[in-house]
């Protein structure tokens, strides 16, 4: 993923192609921040 401003990603909906319904999905799974998703 590129993010051109450098800005760090906080929010799983600030993720390319993760809306609302998404995101909660992944926290069902116990996802709650996009560093979480790092190896996975």
């Amino acid at each position: 993923m590129k993010n051109p401003d450098r800005t760090p990603v906080t929010q799983l909906e600030q993720l390319p192609n993760i809306g609302k319904a998404m995101a909660a999905d992944l926290r069902f799974l116990g996802i709650n921040m996009p560093c979480q998703l790092v190896g996975r």
